[in-house]
């Protein structure tokens, strides 16, 4: 990966701090954080770079429910965002990709938890 997109990355969290703050959790924010915790997690083999295939991202409650009605374009349109994202990079995944959204109780307005997880395929 180069080291412009991931400058890219850690300015565009810098500002989404910043301007988030008012308006609550966006779809497009939680796009630029599954590609910068895509890259936080990458592993190198000898022939490839993987990156996790299964993403879990909890919101705020009220964030939650402002997605909910829409959530199902929403988890579409992260999916195939990132996995232009994985492709453009040249990064493989161990199995199909999936998003996946829910509210947390203890996180506030704004405020997300990601956690990305490598998940084999069963045959």
């Amino acid at each position: 990966m180069n080291y412009l997109t991931r400058m890219d990355l850690a300015l565009g969290s810098l500002m989404d701090n910043v301007f988030r703050l008012g308006r609550g959790f966006q779809p497009a924010d939680i796009a630029r954080l599954l590609r910068r915790s895509a890259l936080a997690k990458e592993r190198k083999t000898l022939t490839a770079s993987f990156v996790p295939n299964l993403y879990l991202v909890g919101l705020a409650q009220e964030d939650h429910q402002r997605m909910e009605p829409i959530e199902h374009e929403i988890i579409t349109d992260l999916t195939q965002a990132l996995q232009v994202f994985i492709s453009r990079q040249g990064l493989q995944t161990l199995g199909p990709l999936r998003v996946n959204l829910h509210p947390e109780e203890r996180l506030g307005r704004g405020r997300v938890r990601l956690k990305a997880v490598f998940e084999q395929e069963e045959a």
